[in-house]
């Protein structure tokens, strides 16, 4: 996992990701993430099995760590 993609790119990107720390801390629980985002699991757990985003599992959980998501939104282009 290339974790240079999650450096913010511009001014836009370090708010986000500024914003989504403040929302979620280090790590996110995928049922959180989906109503945040109104994406769904599966979306998120194919970006999970290719790498895309980092997770780990804690008991029945699984986390999201939250600095990997900037390029997951880099790739919808979430800006308004």
């Amino acid at each position: 996992m290339d974790k240079s993609r999650w450096i913010p790119r511009d001014e836009w990107e370090n708010d986000l990701l500024e914003l989504v720390l403040n929302e979620f801390g280090e790590y996110c629980s995928v049922s959180k993430l989906c109503k945040v985002t109104n994406v769904g699991k599966d979306t998120i757990y194919n970006h999970i099995r290719s790498g895309d985003i980092a997770a780990l599992k804690f008991k029945n959980k699984n986390f999201v760590l939250t600095r990997s998501l900037l390029p997951f939104f880099r790739e919808r282009e979430y800006r308004q």
